[in-house]
């Protein structure tokens, strides 16, 4: 019995650094992935915002160039100017 009780003890300081050891690589590839799979949610966040962005600045481009239209326009500054004399 007492042989059996050493190489239970044998195998068992063995054993756990080596399962020590296959845990510890597990869970840093488990960590690689998990912020591998952050970066590529939010690149895609990140390209999402960037669309809506040029979205909006393309319409306010739009807007700002029908102000400009109008601004420019002389029928604009006659009628200012009429009521300027009011």
């Amino acid at each position: 019995m007492s042989e059996s009780l050493e190489l239970l003890a044998t195998l068992m300081t063995v054993a756990a650094p080596i399962i020590a050891i296959v845990f510890i690589v597990q869970f840093f590839k488990y960590r690689t992935e998990v912020k591998k799979r952050d970066l590529t949610k939010s690149d895609a966040l990140d390209k999402r915002v960037m669309e809506e962005m040029r979205a909006t600045i393309e319409r306010l481009n739009e807007r700002m160039q029908t102000v400009e239209r109008i601004i420019t326009d002389g029928k604009y500054h006659l009628v200012n100017d009429i009521d300027d004399l009011k």
